[in-house]
Formats: structure tokens, sequence, C-alpha cells
């Protein structure tokens, strides 16, 4: 006979047999049937791969697939690295270059709200990497294609959070999504039939500009409540000849991230010293980039094309991108 607190637990009955689930976390070896000669396994959660038998075979073919999807990425972004490596590596870098810990930093994330691009645990379809919850926060600054739309009062407040012994961290990342079969721009999602755009505000904002012959009207957009969607078009705008010199959706994709990418960087660095001089005196550290995003049930990447300090003490910024990008890639 089985022994089991019954706390947390449900009974359930069918025509011949009986099973004994934990509500709180299902575990296969509590499944216990009257039929001896009945082995397999009732999962109740419908979770995927709950059940997945220990096959060599498959963790082989796995890896392969895993190992060819990675060079697709590396084709694209030779400097990219996985999300992991990224998140691990970035916090030693912080941690030896300002003498601050993690758990004393306030984590200014700046991403677009696109749903793969939430933290990532269990089987959650967010590819961003969960071991950034050792900093503070974070305080989300991105909007749509991760512009950082909190705009100066958002800063403000990121840096008035700050403790009295901590500093912050801001990332500003662009994101594009890249397929398993090398579409650049999009990706297979859970549950999809068919390539999703990724950023598909981006991919929006490049049909309308190519698909206009007048810059945006900002009173339009905001009768309609999008100002964010105006914003992202009017900084494509500024590059429209240079879009519609380019000939696939690829090509499009790729270099409106990287405007987009630049033009974060460049309104946090415009504005961050306003923010933080009346609340943060220890040095100040921003990284921008892109992050990759790929199909469901692979690991992301990121890209990083800028990594600085800010000292608001004496007003300036030092440049450790290339001590930063030496030391990540010999990791890889």
């Amino acid at each position: 006979m089985l022994s089991t607190d019954t706390t947390n637990i449900i009974h359930v009955q069918t025509e011949n047999q009986r099973f004994i689930v934990s509500i709180n976390s299902f575990n296969p070896s509590l499944c216990k049937s009257r039929d001896n000669n009945d082995t397999s396994c009732h999962c109740l959660n419908h979770k995927p791969n709950v059940c997945k038998e220990d096959n060599s075979n498959n963790r082989i073919e796995d890896k392969l697939k895993h190992i060819e999807y990675n060079k697709i990425i590396k084709d694209v972004y030779k400097k990219s690295v996985s999300v992991k490596i990224w998140a691990d590596y970035t916090k030693k870098f912080i941690k030896s270059s300002i003498g601050i810990c993690p758990d004393d930093i306030v984590y200014v994330q700046g991403i677009c709200s696109d749903d793969v691009d939430a933290p990532k645990h269990r089987d959650n379809i967010g590819q961003y990497p969960s071991s950034t919850n050792s900093f503070l926060g974070p305080f989300m600054s991105g909007g749509l294609s991760g512009y950082p739309f909190v705009g100066k009062m958002g800063l403000n407040a990121c840096a008035s959070h700050v403790t009295k012994t901590g500093s912050l961290f801001i990332t500003s990342m662009a994101h594009i999504g890249i397929s398993k079969d090398g579409i650049v721009g999009k990706i297979n999602r859970l549950g999809g039939t068919k390539p999703s755009d990724t950023c598909g505000a981006i991919k929006a904002s490049i049909d309308w500009v190519l698909n206009h012959s007048e810059p945006p009207d900002l009173d339009v957009f905001l009768n309609e409540g999008d100002y964010e969607f105006y914003k992202i078009i009017k900084i494509l705008w500024s590059k429209r000849c240079e879009l519609l010199r380019l000939s696939s959706f690829g090509d499009k994709m790729l270099r409106a991230t990287e405007i987009i990418r630049d033009s974060s960087k460049k309104y946090i660095k415009d504005n961050l010293a306003e923010a933080v001089c009346d609340y943060v005196n220890k040095p100040v550290v921003f990284c921008s980039g892109i992050f990759i995003n790929v199909d469901y049930g692979y690991d992301a990447f990121i890209e990083i094309n800028y990594f600085a300090i800010y000292y608001p003490i004496c007003g300036t910024w030092e440049d450790k991108t290339d001590e930063y990008l030496c030391g990540m890639m010999n990791i890889c």
C-alpha cells in the first residue's frame, strides 16, 4: 500500500484505475496504478517533456540541432553569445569594474514588450536569462522595439530607486528573430503554424515607412493611442531611402533593428546624466546591443556593440566595449 502525505493531494478515479496526484508539483513516481500491467505514466498537467524517455540517440540528435542552429545565428551575428553566457559574464565584469555586487544594483531593463522577451522559467515562452534576477528589479524601461519609452521621467524614477550603497545597470536591446531555417526577422513560436515576425513592431514600422510618401503625422497616431508606433516610424523615416534600397526582407529587418538600437543608445546617453545627478554617486553601467530571439525550445543569443561606465561625480563616460567583448568572446 502506498503511504503518502494527504496534504494538497487529489484522487483521480477512472473506470479501472485510481491515481494519487499532488496539486502543487506533479511527480510521475506518485502515479500508482492498481493495474500492475499498466506501465504508462498518466500525466494530468499536459506539460511537454514531463514523461520523455531517456533516449541517448534523441539527446545526441538534439545537441546536433542546437549546434547547427548556433552556426546559423553566428553567420548573421558573428559576435553574439548565448544569453546565459552574457548574463553570467556581465555580472562578474560589473563587479570587477565598479566593485558593487548585483544584489545592490537596480537593473533597468530595456527590451521590447514581446512575450518572447519575458524572463525564462520552466516552460514559459520567454527567452530572457533568469540569471539576471540577481540584480534588483528590474525596472522596465522599454516599450515597442525596446526603445526607452519611459522617457526622462522614467529614467529619473530608476535612479531614485537606487540604494545608498548601490548603483544602476542599464541595458538597451532592440530585438530580432532568426528561425532555425535561417529566416532573419522571423521565429517559430509555441503553438504557431508559421514563422512569426520578430520584432513585429519593427516589421510594421518598416511597412508603414515604405508604403507612405509623407512623414507620419503625430496627431493621427495620438488619436489612435499609438505614440510608440509613431516614434519608431519617425526614427526609421529618417533612413527611408536606405531601407528602400535594400531588396530582401531579412536585410530590411537587420538594418531597421540596428537603427532602433543606435537611436535607443543615443537617447540613454543624452539623458542619463540629468536623470542620475540627484540620486546616484556611484558608477553607472550601460550596455547596448541586439537580443536575438530563436524558435521555441532553443536558447536565445545577444550581441553587444557598446558597454560603458558613466561616472556621476565627474560627469564622464568610460568606454569599456573592447575590454568587455574581449573577455566575453574568450569564454565562447
